[in-house]
């Protein structure tokens, strides 16, 4: 009796810390620049170059494009009645349709080669 008792007083009392609230410091709160999109993405270094917004663009919609065809693939691996295999075909498929969509995008924005790749 007397361990169940302590273990009660000790669950509530774990319970009752971590239900403190958290003040949103600088170091704890998500930023957009923690996602890559904020006014200060690589700390400002490069925010007022002519033509970054058109690179910030460029990611954005590539992020997009990535975004949702991993929830597509998502869905594919998810159909409990379709077999492995078909479903490995499908998943392909979207990947190449994936790596297109990124392309046209690429070329959008006047580039032949994604930046960073050398083939």
């Amino acid at each position: 009796m007397k361990k169940m008792f302590i273990l009660l007083i000790s669950t509530l009392s774990v319970t009752a810390v971590l239900a403190q609230p958290v003040e949103a410091t600088e170091s704890t709160a998500f930023t957009t620049s923690q996602a890559g999109y904020g006014p200060d993405w690589h700390d400002g270094r490069h925010a007022n170059r002519p033509g970054f917004h058109r690179y910030r663009e460029m990611d954005m919609r590539i992020s997009r494009i990535n975004w949702e065809y991993d929830r597509r693939i998502a869905q594919v691996w998810s159909r409990p009645f379709v077999s492995r295999f078909k479903k490995e075909r499908q998943v392909r498929q979207l990947e190449q349709q994936r790596w297109r969509a990124i392309n046209r995008v690429y070329a959008d924005y006047g580039y032949r080669v994604p930046p960073g790749r050398r083939w």
